[in-house]
């Protein structure tokens, strides 16, 4: 890991008081870590020299990938074996085969970010599972609770939790059922 990356990721040591500025709100633990792992994927996208997928060039990119990895292999063979193809002047050997080379290293890469945006996501997933478990067993409780007379006031806000669940206190309507055809 080189200086510039290792800045950028290492962990915050400051307080939030050194490194907000009075006009913005606080950062959370969160939000701070959020903004320190941007960073730190943004410089590793200006190393790695991406490009942006465009409308205008989507299409080309797109029907490339109907060519296979040893037509180039052997285009290159053929370029440098050839006179009359390095006349053309078109086609560049050196810079095809760094091409290739360079595209299984960034494959390996692709799968890494993949996995790591499904790690990403389903962490995002769980957590909110775990926090809408606890909130609906204690849901339920508060509504056993709120049918007793003496908690009339949890009753007023296990009703307005109702609303905010969409949970209604009558059951759904049953579907007809569809006739047998013979």
């Amino acid at each position: 890991m080189d200086e510039e990356t290792r800045l950028v990721i290492a962990p915050d040591t400051s307080s939030p008081e050194e490194t907000e500025t009075p006009a913005s709100p606080a950062l959370n633990d969160a939000e701070r870590m959020a903004a320190t792992i941007v960073a730190a994927i943004d410089v590793i996208a200006s190393r790695m020299q991406l490009e942006t997928p465009h409308p205008k060039t989507s299409r080309r990119v797109r029907s490339s990938r109907t060519v296979s990895p040893e037509f180039i292999s052997s285009l290159i063979a053929s370029v440098e074996a050839l006179p009359q193809l390095q006349a053309i002047g078109v086609f560049d050997p050196e810079a095809a085969r760094q091409v290739l080379q360079s595209r299984d290293a960034l494959r390996i890469v692709a799968e890494r970010v993949a996995m790591l945006l499904a790690s990403v996501n389903y962490t995002i997933e769980a957590q909110w599972a775990e926090v809408v478990s606890a909130g609906i067993a204690t849901y339920s409780f508060a509504s056993t609770l709120a049918e007793f007379p003496e908690n009339a006031e949890l009753a007023a806000h296990v009703e307005i939790l109702r609303r905010h669940l969409g949970r209604t206190s009558r059951p759904k309507p049953k579907k007809p059922a569809k006739p047998n055809k013979p």
